[in-house]
């Protein structure tokens, strides 16, 4: 129920946000969901970084789980993109130092790593409280699905910017 709360809050103060901050709120919804208790997480700071991909490495990230290549569309997409050198397919890594001072304070640094491009952007990876460790496919909808989905996101991480 406190969860339900919480969300609840954090979508209604989550709109009209920039791509940025959405890469910001949507890792720190993940934190928290990971937390004890959500409501007993103290944010010290979050950080942003990103950089270009490669081409190899951007089409292994923009792969669905469990496809061996892209679709042809995407290759397409590809083609153009890194023909032209504009609008290319970008890593996206979120630091947030936090501390969960439920029965057991603990001051933790939670990593949340995204891949963006043209036409989607989608958590890869994330480190989170506790050791937990999520990854896109199964094991991400496994975690969404025993939780709830935080703001910007479906249950298959894939995030509504565009």
């Amino acid at each position: 129920m406190r969860i339900s709360v919480l969300m609840l809050g954090l979508i209604l103060a989550g709109c009209g946000n920039s791509e940025e901050d959405i890469f910001k709120e949507n890792c720190e919804d993940l934190l928290k969901i990971s937390a004890v208790d959500p409501f007993k997480v103290s944010v010290h700071r979050i950080d942003l970084s990103e950089g270009v991909l490669a081409r190899n490495k951007a089409e292994e990230l923009a792969k669905e789980p469990g496809q061996t290549s892209i679709n042809p569309s995407t290759r397409a997409a590809f083609d153009t993109w890194y023909g032209d050198n504009k609008n290319l397919p970008r890593q996206i890594f979120v630091q947030i130092d936090a501390t969960d001072e439920g029965k057991s304070p603990c001051r933790e640094k939670v990593i949340c790593r995204y891949y963006s491009d043209e036409t989607q952007s989608k958590l890869v990876s994330a480190s989170l409280f506790g050791g937990k460790r999520v990854t896109e496919g199964y094991p991400l909808r496994l975690f969404l699905t025993r939780s709830v989905t935080p703001r910007h996101m479906d249950v298959f991480g894939n995030l509504r910017i565009k």
